[in-house]
């Protein structure tokens, strides 16, 4: 990304080399962490606005199409919602596959796997992680939902035994958000992804938006024309209010320093546990290594309506349409350029906890 003559940046950008599908807007489970249905009080009206449900699949191919002829290697992620409640989602990935060498993965709550799990992986999928929050039922399940745990458990450990019989190139990973419910049995979690065999467990500190950030970040995106009410998803401070950061602080330690079978990352990457401990009070934005937006010259979200997203946890921030316009076209228009240059400045004040600042690079 270059600066023109009068400071716009140059818009010969090239396609992004990433791609966030929200390919379904239900989902089967109500975890109090989730901006979609997590907050009881909050009705994302964008979701209502935002209809079909699903991703149909002429919008599929309008985002596909143009990437698959001209991006190199680009990255498919699937999301919702529950993206495994998409009908046609296997086919989907097997879309892609044929046609680029893009590298597919999925997030899900795993409770539908066994139901799809191996038609996923007969299309070729290259990753998948799984929202697990605890080494237990007792723990994860009051965040995420009755039996959940042993429903996603479940679905883990198909994907594993596909994996070994039949697709050793498959990632399966957990993920794992850390919450006022979970923050005591980080380390037990980690064990149960040594004793499960998967390849990677994510520690992710939540996304959080106060009052304050949401109102000022409205204010300074009004003028672009933005609508911008998703940050209120993220008004989570009943759930994340019981957190002990000193205890916290004891878990990321043991974590950071354990050698277990299984890679394990906390995010925010690059933070040492006392500096995370930082992270659920006011003085976080002082501590950020990251000063702007890392990734809006190479990655792009699509709702299922075809609406373009400048930021995956803000849906709302919609910066054009492929129901009526290209890929090329909303990816290189006036008003994605004038966000860009916005977050290229300086980051929103909604942005702080964001998890596309911790460790993203082009094309990781």
């Amino acid at each position: 990304m270059t600066e023109g003559k009068a400071g716009a940046l140059d818009r010969v950008l090239p396609l992004p080399r990433q791609v966030t599908l929200f390919v379904a807007w239900p989902c089967n489970l109500r975890c109090r962490v989730c901006a979609l249905y997590g907050v009881a009080d909050y009705v994302p009206e964008y979701m209502e606005r935002s209809s079909p449900q699903y991703m149909s699949w002429e919008i599929f191919q309008r985002v596909m199409d143009p990437l698959a002829g001209g991006t190199a290697s680009p990255a498919v992620t699937f999301i919702g919602g529950e993206p495994t409640l998409h009908p046609r989602l296997a086919e989907m990935v097997r879309y892609v596959k044929r046609r680029s060498d893009a590298h597919v993965d999925m997030c899900t709550n795993g409770t539908q796997i066994p139901r799809i799990g191996e038609a996923l992986v007969e299309a070729g999928i290259d990753e998948v992680h799984v929202s697990i929050d605890g080494a237990s039922a007792a723990v994860n399940d009051p965040g995420r939902g009755l039996r959940s745990f042993d429903r996603a458990l479940e679905g883990l450990r198909q994907l594993i035994a596909l994996r070994d019989r039949r697709a050793p190139g498959l990632k399966v990973k957990i993920n794992c958000t850390v919450s006022g419910e979970n923050y005591a049995d980080l380390v037990a979690t980690a064990e149960l992804a040594d004793a499960e065999g998967v390849d990677e467990i994510f520690f992710s500190l939540p996304i959080f938006v106060t009052e304050t950030e949401g109102l000022d970040a409205c204010r300074i995106v009004e003028p672009l024309g933005f609508d911008f009410r998703s940050w209120r998803g993220f008004r989570i401070e009943p759930t994340i209010s019981s957190v002990d950061v000193a205890r916290l602080e004891q878990q990321l330690t043991t974590l950071m320093a354990r050698r277990g079978k299984v890679p394990t990352f906390v995010t925010p990457i690059g933070y040492e546990p006392r500096e995370l401990r930082a992270y659920f009070g006011e003085r976080w934005p002082e501590l950020l290594h990251q000063r702007s937006c890392p990734v809006q010259s190479f990655r792009t979200s699509v709702l299922p309506n075809g609406d373009v997203t400048s930021c995956t946890p803000f849906p709302d921030l919609v910066v054009g349409s492929l129901a009526s316009h290209t890929l090329e076209e909303v990816w290189r228009s006036p008003k994605y350029d004038r966000f860009r240059e916005l977050v290229d400045a300086r980051l929103l004040p909604v942005c702080h906890r964001c998890c596309e600042l911790f460790g993203e690079e082009e094309g990781c």
